[in-house]
């Protein structure tokens, strides 16, 4: 949706040629995280929790009314790689020469991380920078203590 300063919808852009007012939860993208670029654009991150359909994301220009839609599939498999065995990306924002993603544990993973790489990485997944921090602690493993705790408490 497009809003306005009231908050009025105002236009629309579509992101997927579903007729049914809901996607079919075996395909959904799983859209978590939205950030604003460095060139004001926006970028919507699928999770990464189920490949193929959720390791993707898109780049949109709302002013045109333009989107391109992203393959985030070989900077995803470099998540798991460096460490982070199930990922759940569930939050991004745009940072001083970067972008900061946050991956949310879960009861079978309990691990919280904060993922730091470039504004750009989906025009360079191959090589763009990754760095992971731990966030949280957890010291009851049939308890997990997500993200959005840990940050908003």
């Amino acid at each position: 949706m497009i809003l306005d300063s009231s908050l009025n919808i105002i236009d629309s852009i579509s992101l997927f040629p579903f007729s049914e007012q809901r996607i079919p939860k075996s395909v959904k993208a799983d859209l978590e995280s939205i950030s604003i670029t460095k060139d004001n654009k926006l970028l919507l991150l699928g999770s990464g929790s189920a490949s193929p359909y959720r390791n993707t994301g898109w780049h949109i220009y709302p002013t045109k009314k333009e989107k391109y839609f992203i393959h985030l599939d070989t900077f995803y498999q470099r998540l798991i790689l460096n460490g982070i065995k199930e990922l759940n990306i569930e939050g991004s924002c745009t940072i001083p020469g970067g972008l900061l993603l946050a991956n949310r544990g879960n009861k079978n993973y309990p691990k919280n991380k904060l993922i730091l790489t470039s504004d750009n990485f989906w025009e360079n997944q191959k090589d763009a920078p990754i760095s992971t921090i731990s966030i949280g602690i957890n010291k009851d493993s049939t308890k997990v203590q997500r993200i959005g705790n840990v940050l908003f408490k």
